[in-house]
Order: C-alpha cells, then structure tokens, then sequence
C-alpha cells in the first residue's frame, strides 16, 4: 500500500473518528455516573451520547474513509471485498491507536476521583460470560447489517441519512444490553479504557464476539441477502 495524501487521509480520518468516539464513550459512562445519583436516567445519557456521537463522526468522514472507526466493521468490509488487506490493517491500527489516545485525552479532561473504571466494559452480576458473549455477537450483528445494508443499499439521493440508523442501532443496543456487558459491540471501544481503568476481566469477549459476528453477516449478506436486493455496489477503497 502505497502511503499517498489520500491513502494518509483515510487513515487519518480512522485515527481522528476513533479519538472523538471513544472519548465521547468515556464521558457518556463517566459523567452521568459522577452526577445521576444512580437514576435510571443515566443509561438514557449513556446510549445517547454514543448513538448520537457516532452519528456525528460518521457524517464527518463517511466520504473520505467510509467511517469505519471499528475494527468489525473493517473485517466485514474486508470479506466483502470493498476495502484491500492493506488498506484494512492500516485502519484497524488506526483504530487502535485512536482508541487509546482518545481515552487517554478523556482521563487528562476529569479528576481523578471522577475517572472511575472510564468506561470500561465489564459484565454485570449474575450473567455469565456465555451470555455476555452471545449477546454482545448479536448486538454487533445488528449494527453491522445496518452498516453494510445502508453502505449498499442507499441509492443516490440519500446518503445523507446514512449516520441516522447507524447511530440510532447504537443507541438501541446500548439501552438494551448496556447495564449488562457494557454494549461495545467494537473492540477497539473497550480497548482504550480498559488500559485506562486497568480492567481486563473477560476482555476477551469484547474482541472475539464482534469479530464472528464479522463473519457472520458478511456471509449472510454475500450468500443469500446480497442475492435477493440490487445494491449499488460500493468502491474499493
């Protein structure tokens, strides 16, 4: 892969979409917890700071590198042959790299006493690690489809709209299994504060579960859901 201004732009744009992401995680966890006194409002601001926060950085880059900022969401593309292996490690680094800048800026941003677990995705008491594992698959599997479905599927009059379902599944799948797993659903958003809280229990999960669910809806959409719509086929970026 040759490094070229636009090959360093999309890389660019996975770096900077993934600090603004993952930094907005942080506070969407971190300050309703310091301030909510524990009422149930707290999940409401939680899911929607990152629904809404995705929406926005998927807006911003979608037309410079797609607006990945999660390595699953790499992967799927990957194995739907509309991003090079190159071009894809060169992201998912990105992605990494931006993890952990952006949750190293949120803990230089609060005090300490406030920092807590910042963010970290940890698993609620009383659900096993099965479970936490088979619900953070399907929950990133429905956020992947909506990604892959509205990067095929929108026809060209409406581009626009494409942040609106993908942030709003986000905010559905946090309001439904945040207060259980944490609802990452990408790995890299559990990466950065889990090196920032140093909380690592069962962080396996949070890497293993969105990248089968990769798998799981490439397959889907390339063998039998692909086969069934007339999609606008997407460049090779």
């Amino acid at each position: 892969m040759m490094l070229d201004v636009a090959t360093f732009g999309k890389l660019l744009a996975e770096f900077l979409g993934t600090v603004v992401f993952v930094f907005m995680v942080c506070g969407s966890v971190v300050i309703p917890a310091a301030y909510s006194d524990g009422n149930s409002e707290g999940i409401l601001v939680t899911a929607f700071v990152q629904g809404l926060s995705l929406m926005a950085v998927v807006f911003t880059f979608a037309d410079i590198s797609g607006s990945h900022f999660n390595p699953a969401i790499t992967v799927t593309f990957l194995l739907l042959g509309s991003i090079n292996m190159l071009l894809a490690a060169g992201y998912i680094a990105c992605q990494i790299s931006g993890s952990i800048v952006g949750a190293f800026l949120f803990r230089a941003c609060v005090n300490r006493y406030m920092v807590g677990k910042a963010g970290a995705t940890t698993i609620a008491s009383g659900v096993s690690v099965g479970q936490a594992f088979t619900l953070e698959t399907i929950m990133t599997c429905i956020l992947l489809f909506v990604v892959v479905s509205t990067s095929f599927n929108l026809k060209n009059g409406l581009p626009s709209v494409r942040p609106l379902p993908i942030g709003f599944s986000l905010v559905a799948a946090v309001l439904v299994a945040g207060p259980l797993t944490g609802a990452s659903l990408n790995p890299v958003r559990s990466l950065g504060p889990a090196i920032v809280a140093g909380e690592w229990a069962n962080h396996w999960v949070y890497w293993t579960a969105p990248f089968l669910a990769s798998f799981v809806v490439a397959a889907l959409y390339r063998f039998i859901f692909q086969e069934a719509t007339s999609p606008v086929e997407p460049q090779i970026v």
